[in-house]
């Protein structure tokens, strides 16, 4: 059974048969085809929505990436024990830095996720409100099923939004999680790397780079 929806969408088609205003059988039809050859001629909201949020994840993901290679990146060759005291100098303050990022990411999820369960609860609630009215046959209802495809057929551009929302700050959440555990990872290698050099300090023939990295004197 067509639900009112349907049914109204076919009517409203139907006023806007060219340059014929006579009701038959085969108007009707032609009506419909271009209606849904309408909705198929139409951008995917959602593939927009997506597209542009995807766009601003990577901007995001890059950013956090190259300020992490910045944290990590020693000079080619041997290891100076100046970059390697730089390094476990740092290690805390980025590792705290990162803890705080992570929390605020992980907040923005919840919050969008909150916006679109708040969204759609409140816009499935006025669909059955409106359709599923009292003057109505309980037979001519819409299920759930038919409130949500007429939700997000109403609704589509407004819902892939905040859908994409969800989708963006979830994977901000997701990079600045993998980050943070990379980063106390990190803290092995660290210890490890200050071992071998304090062992090398300790051997009489391996000599350790002590200069600054910038440091340009002759004869070092």
């Amino acid at each position: 059974m067509e639900t009112r929806a349907v049914r109204q969408t076919v009517i409203n088609a139907d006023t806007d048969v060219k340059n014929d205003t006579s009701i038959t059988p085969e108007n009707v039809e032609a009506s419909k085809q271009d209606v849904w050859a309408a909705f198929a001629a139409q951008s995917s909201d959602v593939e927009e929505a997506t597209s542009k949020a995807n766009e601003e994840l990577l901007a995001f993901v890059d950013k956090q990436i190259q300020r992490m290679n910045n944290k990590v990146q020693f000079n080619k060759g041997d290891i100076s024990l100046y970059e390697l005291d730089q390094a476990l100098a740092t290690y805390e303050p980025t590792l705290f830095a990162l803890i705080a990022l992570y929390e605020q990411a992980k907040a923005d999820a919840e919050i969008a996720k909150a916006k679109y369960d708040e969204w759609y609860f409140d816009k499935y609630m006025e669909i059955r409100n409106t359709y599923n009215t009292k003057d109505v046959k309980n037979a001519q209802w819409l299920s759930a099923k038919e409130i949500e495809a007429t939700l997000f057929k109403v609704y589509r551009k407004e819902a892939a939004q905040l859908k994409a929302e969800v989708i963006k700050t979830d994977g901000q959440r997701s990079t600045m999680e993998r980050l943070l555990k990379s980063w106390e990872s990190y803290q092995f290698v660290l210890t490890t790397m200050s071992r071998n050099v304090t062992a090398q300090m300790g051997g009489s023939n391996i000599s350790v780079d002590l200069k600054r990295p910038d440091d340009n004197v002759q004869g070092w």
